[in-house]
This record gives structure tokens, C-alpha cells and sequence, in this order.
């Protein structure tokens, strides 16, 4: 029969390796910290948490993917109910483990993770897009505030799967999706969640109604092959206010040529441009009285907007 100790060692290397958990686990054992019994009792109640997802969430019992997945859920929601009670100290975490039941542990971490997928439901729900938007020829498309990236961010929360690997602005930057598992993916999950959520309550309070206008309408060229509908909004905010002085977003080809002939000198940001511009959206969102996240936000997004046009005045409107 095997011993109960490395019974535990065999799961959570087989789960994840990688897991807080199968760590203090795979710590516990070589320091002898970890009676038979007591290594026998984690196991089983481990084993009641993944039985009583799989009763809960599976229907059918011959799918073994879905059966190991949770199983997987189950030891890594565990984990991060144990990583969060220790702090991430392994001895800390053998002593809480030996008084306490493992199921206040996964409640924890269940705990963690529902507010994580309860914001990104919302942020589907409520932030994804505004009305229709004209774009060239009068067709109408849903004006999406997410990239693509950013929505598929967000569908693989309820999956505790994460497709980045550190917080964006703009998420631009994406790796194959990996298994939330550690309470520093659940930091990074919390944080870019904000940022959206941020971008939600940036895009909220721009005077809407001149975005869709019947007379309104996106430049083609850039706003299919280059940049996402709210960059784009962004810059001919940005443009109008530099060559008009008003809030509007007209964007043809002229006014786009004007702009990057004033602002950009060989791709680079006229500093003093950059810096007024700046100024005028933390001054718009704390009249709009936006909280100061929000704004710090905007100033980042506005800022990054600049930086990815720079690079597209290297190839055009030259």
C-alpha cells in the first residue's frame, strides 16, 4: 500500500508542481514534519473537496478531462487558501494545515477566486461596448471598449486560467494560458481587472453623444489594421483638442496629418504637447469628479495612446 505521505506527494506533483501546497507538502515530508496519520487525514479530506466538485459540476462521469480538472480546482483552490492563511511560509503553513481542516482552506481560496470571476462577469456584462458605432460605407459595429486580448482575458478568469504575465495598460503582450494557482497570479488577475474596470469609467464619462453622431465615422485603414475603437476615440479627442481647441472627434485623413505633423517629429512626442495633453484629461476626469485611480489611469492610457500612434506616424502621413 502506499504511504499516505507520498499518497499526497504523488497527487499534488501530478496536479501541479508548481502549487503552494504540493511545496509545503513535498517540505513537510522531507523535514519529518508530518506523522503517517496525520498525512492520511490531509489526504482524505482533499479527496471529499474534489468528490464533492465533481458531484457538483460533472454530469458525466466518463469525461476524464473534466474529472481531473476538478480535481485540479480542488487542490488549487486549496493551495491558495493556504498560501493566503501562512503568507507564503512553508512552516507556518504545515502548523495551520495540522489545526485546522482543509476545507477552511479551500473555502478561502474559492473565496478569492469567485470575486475575481464575479468582476470579470461584470466587466463583460456592463463595460464591453457602447451602442453602434458608423464606420466607412454605413455599416454599424458594436463600439468595443476591450481588445481582443483583453476580452479573452476576461472569459478565462471563470476557468482560474490567465493569459498574461504581468498587469497592461493596454493588454498587447499575451503568453499560452496558465493555470491561476498562486495568490501572485491572483494580484496580477486583481489588478488588470482594475485597469478595465478603470477604462470603463474613463470611456463613461467622454462626451458619448459626438462619438455617435450620425456625421462620425472611423478612419478604415487605421482603425481595422492599427488600433481598438477606444485608442482611436482617445487620439481624435486628442487631435481635436490640439488643432480646434473643443472636444469633438472628427478623425479623416487631413486632420490625422495635421495632428502627427504638430505632435511627432520623426516619431518622437513633442514633450510639452504630451504634457498638456496629459494635463487636460486629469483636469476633465476631476471635474467629472472620477477618483484619483481613475484618473491615474486615464493619464496612463492617454500617454500609452501617444506612444503606440508614434509608431504608426513612422509609415504614414509622412
Amino acid at each position: 500500500m502506499m504511504n499516505p505521505n507520498n499518497a499526497i506527494l504523488l497527487a499534488a506533483s501530478s496536479i501541479d508542481s508548481q502549487l503552494f501546497l504540493a511545496q509545503v507538502l513535498a517540505h513537510a515530508n522531507e523535514q519529518g514534519k508530518i506523522t503517517q496519520q496525520e498525512g492520511e487525514k490531509l489526504y482524505q479530506e482533499i479527496t471529499t473537496i474534489a468528490h464533492k466538485l465533481i458531484t457538483m459540476k460533472i454530469t458525466e462521469l466518463s469525461d476524464m478531462s473534466a474529472l481531473r480538472l476538478q480535481i485540479q480546482n480542488a487542490f488549487t483552490l486549496t493551495s491558495l487558501g493556504v498560501e493566503y492563511g501562512s503568507q507564503a511560509n512553508f512552516d507556518k503553513a504545515i502548523r495551520l494545515l495540522l489545526r485546522n481542516r482543509i476545507v477552511q482552506f479551500f473555502q478561502i481560496g474559492n473565496t478569492l477566486t469567485d470575486k475575481l470571476v464575479a468582476r470579470a462577469h461584470k466587466i463583460m456584462a456592463e463595460g464591453g461596448r457602447l451602442s453602434p458605432v458608423v464606420l466607412p460605407g454605413d455599416d454599424t459595429e458594436d463600439f468595443q471598449i476591450y481588445n481582443q486580448a483583453e476580452q479573452d482575458f476576461l472569459k478565462e478568469i471563470p476557468q482560474y486560467r490567465i493569459n498574461i504575465h504581468a498587469p497592461q495598460i493596454t493588454i498587447r503582450e499575451t503568453i499560452p494560458l496558465q493555470k491561476l494557482a498562486r495568490l501572485t497570479d491572483v494580484t496580477l488577475v486583481d489588478k488588470q481587472l482594475t485597469y478595465l474596470e478603470n477604462r470603463a469609467h474613463y470611456v463613461a464619462v467622454l462626451p458619448i453623444e459626438n462619438i455617435f453622431k450620425p456625421n462620425f465615422s472611423f478612419n478604415d485603414t487605421i482603425f481595422n489594421d492599427t488600433m481598438n475603437p477606444v485608442e482611436f476615440v482617445s487620439i481624435g479627442l486628442m487631435a481635436n483638442l490640439i488643432l480646434h481647441r473643443q472636444l469633438d472627434f472628427k478623425l479623416d485623413d487631413d486632420t490625422l496629418a495635421d495632428f502627427t505633423e504638430i505632435v511627432y517629429t520623426d516619431g518622437e512626442i513633442s514633450p510639452p504637447i504630451r504634457q498638456r495633453l496629459l494635463d487636460w484629461i486629469a483636469q476633465y476626469l476631476e471635474k467629472s469628479e472620477q477618483s484619483e485611480a481613475v484618473r491615474a489611469y486615464a493619464i496612463a492610457y492617454w500617454d500609452e495612446c501617444l506612444t503606440a500612434y508614434a509608431q504608426i506616424t513612422k509609415h504614414q502621413f509622412r
